[in-house]
């Protein structure tokens, strides 16, 4: 076994090997399968020695998984493909000659995607898995590659031979609601040219998914920006949210709000808020099970957290601090108050 082959000498000694007998295993980086060969032909291996000591060659990259715990029907993904049809078309011959097995994605008109939850951290993607192309030289590549034959002519005698490439695995991967479309066009895109429109659609966003609270994305500038701190600041009352954001603003801070705790868990993982202020009391996500959650995940366990309650109850600040919150206020709130306690912790060393 090989680690990798990078240089003139490295490649040389495993050929050597080969070709006296012993099975080599290595790694070589390249784009695709029959860049390899072309590669070791950069190296300095002759072609002929190529040819008679090759055996086989394994193209992969890593693809990302549906989450299992969103995973919902995507049909706008096959309209996706239905935008060329000469693409389709070539799909369809790919996956012929690969299996023999047009109903497979005849029939298989829906895919599937991760709408996006906790789990996933709102992507909609959990996990890896690999997609990948073998390429096993046979008695006619072993002659092309003798006589030197260009890369596009080996793909053209594989294929016709079942070699099938990693965007074609992928896409059956697609069918066995693994992977999405855009994943995989994004990892291993197409390489016919009759793909190049679909190669251009943008990822699809789902319009209902964009709140107002939502940060507009802004152009990166060679000037350093330095922005208001961020808070996240959660109640079901819409006159005590209110009340709260006012006073915040009114001291230059930044502030997106959330009516519950499930839509806050979520804005705290995608926006990364430098603090939050929750009620204690909320319906589906009370406050202290919000701080639970945040302090529980890598990604939000340093976001200082204040709860906010109605309540005069001993008990009820303390629950509320052991479940890791860094402070606690009685409502109704005074404004000098909450912009002291604020202060207090975004301006506290790191620990």
């Amino acid at each position: 076994m090989v680690g990798e082959i990078r240089d003139s000498e490295t490649a040389s000694i495993a050929f050597q090997a080969g070709m006296t007998g012993h099975l080599i295993f290595s790694t070589l980086h390249t784009n695709d399968s029959f860049s390899a060969i072309s590669r070791l032909v950069d190296l300095g291996v002759e072609p002929f020695v190529i040819s008679n000591s090759l055996l086989c060659i394994i193209g992969q990259r890593l693809v990302r998984k549906i989450c299992e715990e969103c995973k919902e029907r995507d049909p706008i993904s096959f309209r996706i493909l239905e935008q060329s049809h000469p693409g389709i078309s070539w799909y369809k011959q790919q996956l012929i000659v690969w299996n023999s097995e047009l109903n497979r994605f005849e029939k298989k008109s829906v895919f599937w995607k991760g709408k996006g939850c906790e789990q996933c951290r709102y992507t909609g993607y959990s996990g890896r898995i690999g997609i990948f192309e073998i390429l096993t030289i046979t008695p006619s590549l072993r002659e092309l590659i003798a006589s030197k034959a260009l890369p596009n002519d080996l793909r053209e005698a594989a294929e016709k031979e079942g070699f099938a490439s990693m965007c074609i695995d992928g896409m059956c991967k697609t069918y066995e609601e693994a992977t999405t479309i855009e994943e995989i066009f994004r990892v291993s895109p197409p390489e016919e040219g009759q793909m190049s429109e679909m190669m251009s659609v943008e990822p699809l966003v789902d319009k209902q998914a964009v709140t107002e609270s939502s940060q507009p994305v802004f152009e990166k500038s060679p000037i350093a920006i330095t922005r208001p701190p961020k808070i996240l600041v959660v109640d079901d009352d819409e006159i005590s949210l209110r009340v709260v954001r006012a006073v915040l603003e009114t001291a230059n801070y930044q502030v997106i709000t959330a009516q519950d705790g499930e839509s806050a868990l979520r804005l705290a993982i995608e926006d990364r808020p430098d603090l939050v202020i929750s009620d204690l009391m909320m319906p589906e996500m009370d406050g202290i099970t919000l701080t639970r959650k945040l302090k529980s995940k890598l990604i939000t366990r340093f976001i200082p957290v204040i709860l906010l309650t109605v309540k005069h109850d001993v008990s009820a600040e303390v629950d509320g601090l052991r479940s890791g919150a860094d402070d606690y206020l009685i409502k109704p709130i005074h404004p000098e108050r909450v912009i002291a306690r604020v202060k207090r912790l975004l301006n506290r060393p790191d620990e």
